[in-house]
């Protein structure tokens, strides 16, 4: 499925240099670090303390020993307190990176589906070291190191409250650890830097942000060859999909898809998306999971005259989510019975025009 595809094959930078990891942040979609990162800002400021959020008991790295059992270093070793210290400091080896020395071990280390973790912490890393390097946050400059662990620690928190033991296995398994990373990395850099756009970009990038933008062209074009080529009939193409969509959030959420003549609805009474976001205090990352993010795929076949909304959302405080898709009739012809209920209750436009009743006639 497309949505699913996207988000496996996401755009990562993996490097190391200061253009190569420029260009790597494009390619990855965050254009806005990636142009920080070839402008080369430069920024001050007092670094302050870590906040260690709830996942607060999990393991903590140990500190290195200059030589083992403290014994003294031997004659002719270099001195490194006495080298200065590097422009760019490393970042922490990450413990899913299978190259690496490791820091510490985490019991969810060995719970990563598909490189999901792997991808997600070494995207952060690079992600991190242009903040470091341009200086757009002063006062994250210098402390990759323990901005990284302290994602790291939060999301081991987060796998186990929702994901340990649930027994979760292929696309739910998958969808549920993007979504604890996407908390985690939204928790601590929101309240380390402040800069809510530029969380929210990081996120996006890490959910594969550009591979679901290429995968959105390829959709609209399949859609362009079956509805204006093949003249397919575009609501019998808008209600094969929806399954799909149903299909790619699993078992996380209940769902049933009513199919009619003219007329198809998608409803979600349970969402496990929605129950985790909003138990950890971030509803607002509800539009990159759920029915909420399945609607940009349902949204282009509104270009060829099938009409697609989100009724009703857990996300607004309804009691269920609901996507009604239905063709749009010729004028006088009735619409279909949840059409018709609808312009009841509304201002009395008409049902399928959306234009406003005509004025009444003048006073003579």
């Amino acid at each position: 499925m497309l949505s699913s595809a996207g988000r496996l094959l996401a755009g990562i930078a993996q490097a190391t240099s200061a253009g190569g990891l420029a260009n790597g942040l494009a390619a990855a979609g965050c254009s806005r670090l990636a142009g920080l990162a070839r402008a080369g800002l430069a920024g001050d400021g007092k670094p302050r303390s870590v906040a260690w959020f709830s996942s607060d008991k999990g393991p903590q790295p140990g500190p290195t020993p200059s030589a083992p059992n403290g014994a003294e270093q031997p004659p002719g070793a270099p001195n490194t307190e006495s080298q200065p210290q590097s422009t760019v400091p490393p970042g922490p080896a990450s413990r899913r990176d299978a190259g690496a020395a490791a820091e510490t071990i985490y019991p969810s280390s060995h719970d990563d589906n598909m490189g999901v973790q792997k991808n997600w912490f070494n995207a952060l890393l690079s992600q991190l070291n242009v903040v470091h390097r341009t200086g757009v946050i002063p006062h994250m400059k210098g402390r990759q190191k323990e901005i990284f662990v302290a994602v790291e620690r939060e999301f081991e928190g987060l796998w186990e409250r929702h994901v340990k033991g649930k027994g979760l296995t292929g696309t739910a398994h998958r969808g549920m650890l993007l979504c604890c990373l996407a908390i985690a990395t939204h928790k601590v850099l929101r309240y380390e830097s402040g800069d809510d756009e530029l969380v929210k970009e990081v996120v996006n990038t890490n959910l594969g942000g550009l591979a679901v933008g290429i995968m959105k062209k390829l959709h609209s074009g399949r859609l362009w060859v079956l509805l204006r080529l093949l003249a397919e009939d575009p609501y019998t193409q808008a209600v094969r999909f929806l399954p799909s969509l149903q299909n790619d959030l699993s078992s996380l959420v209940q769902s049933d898809v009513d199919v009619g003549e003219s007329e198809a609805t998608w409803t979600t009474t349970k969402c496990c998306f929605y129950e985790v976001l909003s138990s950890e205090g971030v509803p607002e990352l509800l539009p990159e999971f759920c029915c909420q993010y399945s609607m940009q795929w349902m949204e282009e076949f509104s270009k060829y005259g099938v009409r697609v909304g989100l009724e009703q959302s857990l996300g607004f405080g309804d009691e269920q989510c609901c996507v009604r898709i239905s063709k749009r009739l010729p004028p006088g012809q009735p619409g279909p019975p949840g059409a018709q209920a609808q312009a009841q209750t509304g201002t009395g436009a008409d049902p399928q025009s959306g234009a406003p009743p005509p004025p009444p006639p003048p006073q003579a």
